[in-house]
């Protein structure tokens, strides 16, 4: 089987004018001669790379009986599957988007598969086995498909359930351990693809009163998988009278998603869960205290064993995976600041320390990220519970 060298090989450009295609169409000109050995494709397929959306809307007027537009080349891809996985998109967005509006118009199936069972969506949303796809801009390729589908009145919701690779997260979500607390922060505001919708949106939920987790991914996911993560937990401790610790309920939320992972209707979303584990830590012994509340064993002697509690993170995500970190981050923060919090953190850092840190992480995200997230929501867990930060990050940045 020949590999694809170039989008070229397929897509032949045409340098002959509208005027002279349209007379030979007229005169009867046979539009189904394959113009290409490599891609095996009629001539209206030409009109794509063209980026003429007025030469193919005339070919497929005039020629339109004779065209199939699912017609497949050896590798039993059709004109969706070029222009989503090998066709430069980002060129002229607004152009490709009409191409695409007027294939699927003129009966281009959206559901076509290949010989490997890869439909349109799949190249849009996932499409990691094309080699002319920049994974930069994977999201984009999403995104730009979804307001294709959305203009032709397809439910973009739906074909994101049976096709599940969510949209790169646009929230912002950061978590750091410290020596007595654990800080999370996340972006205030709530955005659909480039827009924003809320600009005070909290991200969290607290679980116990000592837990709390932060959210992103999939709008009515995130809020319905929360509230009924919060439900579970809170009905825990009605009916055994004690919390779970950060631990459980970060294996409960790992199963949960594990099991929705393998259902018809898949959680999209991506977690952040922090907080303080009372019978976490070392053991301490003391004396002339009372052996009553969480973590505490007498050993007699009047002399009594209690934890000294310890902070406790965790990084899961939609495909049910779950590691214990002493940082972590979900949506764009990912890609910028990893980095700063792999060389200032520690684990001995205090409170001041670490606010510190988060400040030069949200510095970095206004430098060098082009969306506008409206701050941060932050708050603290430490032996005391949650309690909310204030954070004042409208100081203007200087570029590096």
């Amino acid at each position: 089987m020949n590999e694809f060298k170039s989008p070229d090989d397929f897509f032949p450009k045409s340098n002959e004018s509208y005027d002279c295609r349209r007379l030979l169409l007229l005169a009867g000109a046979d539009s189904t001669i394959e113009v290409s050995k490599e891609g095996n494709f009629s001539e209206p397929i030409s009109m794509l790379m063209s980026g003429s959306i007025k030469l193919l809307r005339m070919t497929l007027d005039l020629a339109g009986p004779f065209v199939d537009l699912n017609c497949k080349d050896k590798f039993g891809q059709t004109w969706l599957h070029l222009m989503l996985g090998c066709y430069v998109l980002f060129d002229d967005c607004m152009a490709k988007m009409r191409q695409l509006i007027l294939l699927i118009k003129y009966g281009a199936n959206i559901s076509a598969v290949d010989h490997y069972g890869k439909s349109p969506s799949s190249y849009a949303y996932c499409p990691n086995f094309c080699p002319f796809v920049d994974w930069s801009k994977a999201s984009l390729r999403g995104d730009f498909w979804d307001a294709t589908l959305a203009r032709c009145g397809y439910d973009v919701r739906a074909i994101r359930k049976d096709n599940p690779h969510p949209r790169q997260p646009r929230e912002v979500l950061l978590g750091l351990t410290g020596r007595d607390f654990v800080l999370m922060a996340a972006s205030k505001a709530a955005m659909r693809g480039a827009t924003i919708l809320k600009a005070s949106d909290d991200k969290t939920r607290a679980l116990t009163r000592h837990t709390l987790f932060a959210f992103s991914g999939e709008a009515g996911d995130t809020v319905q998988f929360a509230e009924y993560v919060q439900a579970n937990v809170a009905l825990y401790s009605m009916r055994n009278d004690s919390d779970l610790g950060p631990g459980a309920v970060a294996s409960f939320t790992r199963s949960e998603l594990a099991r929705s992972l393998r259902s018809r209707s898949p959680y999209m979303v991506n977690l952040l869960l922090g907080g303080w584990d009372v019978l976490g830590g070392k053991d301490l012994e003391v004396e002339g205290e009372s052996a009553e509340g969480e973590g505490k064993k007498e050993v007699g002697g009047g002399k009594v064993i209690k934890k000294t509690g310890c902070a406790r993170l965790y990084w899961i995500d939609y495909l049910a995976s779950q590691a214990e970190v002493p940082y972590a981050a979900h949506g764009y923060a990912q890609y910028y600041c990893l980095s700063i919090l792999d060389k200032h953190h520690h684990p001995d850092i205090d409170f001041d320390q670490g606010m510190k840190i988060l400040k030069m992480c949200s510095d970095e995200l206004k430098r060098r990220l082009p969306i506008d997230f409206k701050g941060l929501i932050v708050k603290v867990m430490t032996k005391d519970g949650i309690r909310d930060v204030e954070f004042d990050d409208s100081a203007p940045v200087k570029s590096a």
